[in-house]
């Protein structure tokens, strides 16, 4: 699909660094030769991205608390690497899953991302806001496996358990002396949409 047709799926996309390394059969499948000048790239939801690099943040604050970085480092110059996982679909195809596994930045500085830390600690709060919302009796019917019953529990994990509690989809937070509008509901609407495609998949 050309790449004028995919940003229309999306504004965000990550460039191969080698595509003849990681996608050499599927290239030379589709009649291209390796002195072609081709680009690869993964489209993704920008609030795929946005989690991508909340997590990345998360590393680099951690890294200046310990010290394992200079004061002065800019989060500005940080370029987050990792690696793509294909998941193969059973009606053919494939889709992408990128991993952050290392941060670094035009000083020189690194830090690197435990995928494994990162995703278990998801889970675990994911599993929290779950319990939380089913014991403020947002969850009608406690099916886990109905993707439905987690737009609450998705709505506690972006905004917090007590702002995701409030009626209004959109909601101000306060974050490190200045404020925002989030949109919880659209949030978690998103998340669910892309689990349904997983599920489809």
């Amino acid at each position: 699909m050309a790449a004028s047709a995919l940003s229309e799926f999306s504004t965000t996309c990550f460039v191969v660094s080698d595509p003849w390394e990681k996608w050499g059969d599927a290239l030379k499948a589709s009649g291209y030769h390796k002195n072609d000048d081709i680009q690869v790239r993964y489209y993704t939801y920008d609030f795929v991205r946005n989690a991508i690099y909340a997590r990345a943040m998360k590393a680099f604050e951690w890294s200046l608390k310990q010290k394992n970085l200079p004061d002065d480092t800019d989060p500005g110059t940080a370029d987050v690497l990792g690696v793509v996982y294909a998941v193969k679909k059973d009606s053919g195809g494939a889709f992408g899953i990128f991993v952050p596994t290392r941060v670094d930045f035009v000083s020189h500085g690194s830090v690197i991302v435990d995928p494994r830390a990162s995703i278990m600690a998801g889970t675990w709060y994911l599993d929290r806001m779950y319990k939380k919302a089913l014991a403020d009796k947002k969850i009608k019917n406690n099916e886990r496996k109905n993707i439905v019953s987690w737009r609450y529990p998705l709505e506690y994990y972006y905004a917090g358990p007590v702002c995701g509690a409030k009626a209004k989809n959109k909601i101000l937070i306060f974050s490190k002396g200045t404020q925002k509008v989030i949109d919880k509901r659209g949030y978690s609407k998103k998340i669910m949409t892309w689990a349904k495609i997983i599920k489809r998949s």
